[in-house]
């Protein structure tokens, strides 16, 4: 009852004149580690997005951060969910704690629609599958490996706590961030062996994204995946010789438009669709 006192309160000041006098006073600092330390205490945080009231195991502060920020990813992921059909297969590419993925499949599990939670790092595929079982999400499969242009291994530079969402492939990240050895599926390997080819993607791999639509490639060249979902990592992806532009050549080239584009940061929330 304490949490949601405090959840409720912090939601209702929240940006008023109220708020600012508070941060001046200090208040609010007191006010948000008396609310995270409750909720590390109960190690569940219950949230309702978009309609759908969702459990979240929380062993950290930057999980709760995490979840805690999704107003800043709500239009972005609204999209998502308007765009599931009934059948759909939908492969969420970097699927962190798996915010997004229960989300995607709570919204869709009536419908027959099944998630693919991809996700390369231990702690972060741990935590997904503790919320997809939280949820009882039954539609939810998580597959502890990248997805790139070939199969093989590769060094995933880590920093910070689970639900950190900046580790990378590509160096030059936090200066803490530490190298740890991931399994890598292509595209094609991964749609062969451990899942049917997917009719809607979501993709978040801080400036992974080329290689990652590279193995996605013979999917959609046939026209399979109807509408992609990308967060575009400009700076990122300069690092390993290509760019948004290239990007978003490189899909209009296979007959793919954006129809909606939105930049919270400096990333950029992009959706495209399949040309008719």
């Amino acid at each position: 009852m304490l949490t949601k006192v405090l959840r409720g309160a912090r939601a209702r000041v929240k940006g008023s004149a109220l708020h600012s006098m508070l941060v001046r006073l200090g208040v609010t600092n007191i006010a948000r580690k008396l609310y995270e330390r409750r909720l590390l205490r109960d190690g569940v945080h219950r949230v309702t997005m978009l309609g759908h009231s969702l459990e979240f195991a929380v062993t950290s502060t930057r999980e709760i951060h995490r979840i805690d920020s999704f107003h800043f990813e709500q239009s972005f992921v609204s999209r998502i969910l308007d765009a599931l059909q009934p059948g759909d297969v939908v492969y969420d590419v970097g699927a962190n704690i798996g915010m997004i993925s229960c989300l995607v499949a709570a919204s869709g599990r009536e419908r027959g629609v099944v998630v693919h939670s991809i996700e390369p790092e231990d702690r972060n595929a741990a935590a997904l599958r503790r919320n997809s079982q939280l949820n009882a999400l039954t539609n939810l499969q998580v597959h502890e490996l990248a997805l790139g242009d070939e199969s093989g291994t590769a060094e995933l530079h880590v920093s910070g706590e689970a639900g950190e969402g900046t580790h990378s492939i590509i160096e030059g990240g936090s200066p803490d961030s530490h190298p740890i050895t991931i399994q890598i599926a292509s595209g094609e390997d991964f749609m062969g062996r451990d899942a049917p080819p997917p009719d809607v993607v979501k993709i978040d791999v801080e400036g992974f994204e080329m290689s990652v639509l590279k193995g996605l490639a013979p999917a959609l060249d046939a026209g399979t995946v109807r509408d992609l979902f990308i967060e575009i990592h400009p700076t990122l992806l300069e690092q390993v010789g290509s760019s948004a532009e290239e990007l978003r050549a490189w899909l209009r080239e296979r007959g793919y438009r954006s129809v909606w584009c939105e930049q919270p940061k400096l990333e950029a929330h992009e959706h495209f669709r399949k040309a008719p």
